[in-house]
């Protein structure tokens, strides 16, 4: 397991990358218990991205890296080097007290179910939002994307 400070949009974003799972499964712990669920309005996003090794022909790849954000707190998980998915990331992805938000997550989704059985309740693709946000000129790169997603976002992220 590596960690590393990551500075997003000025907030430092503390980045694990971890192949073992005892670690996915302590982070996890850490994510749940971080949550104040008796004082907010609504479930706490959860941000999700998934990397593939064969940029090239990622249809017909099996997933490499999922990717989990809450708040400052990120962790990237070595699915492709694990023996076996930590059943506390599929309970934790399958509870419906967050709320998954990706870019293009439907397809990346269907992915992680096929390859390693991983299924989230609450989804919600935030492509719609970055489409509205290149339109109207609020985006106009990608690298600006996670600034413009914490800017719109933020009341509902738990720092």
């Amino acid at each position: 397991m590596t960690t590393y400070i990551v500075k997003v949009d000025g907030v430092n974003v503390k980045t694990s990358v971890t192949d073992g799972a005892s670690f996915a499964d302590s982070f996890i712990t850490e994510l749940v218990l971080s949550c104040n669920y008796m004082n907010i309005s609504s479930p706490p996003l959860i941000g999700l991205d998934v990397e593939f090794n064969d940029i090239d022909n990622y249809a017909a790849c099996k997933p490499a890296t999922l990717q989990l954000c809450l708040g400052s707190r990120c962790i990237i998980i070595q699915l492709i080097n694990m023996e076996v998915v930590p059943q506390s990331l599929i309970n934790f992805l399958s509870a419906p007290l967050f709320c998954v938000v990706g870019v293009g997550i439907h397809y990346s989704l269907s992915l992680l179910k096929r390859y390693y059985g991983l299924e989230c309740r609450n989804v919600v693709d935030l492509m719609p939002f970055l489409n509205l946000a290149v339109f109207s000129g609020q985006v106009v790169e990608t690298g600006h994307l996670a600034g413009f997603v914490w800017n719109s976002f933020k009341q509902y992220v738990i720092v």
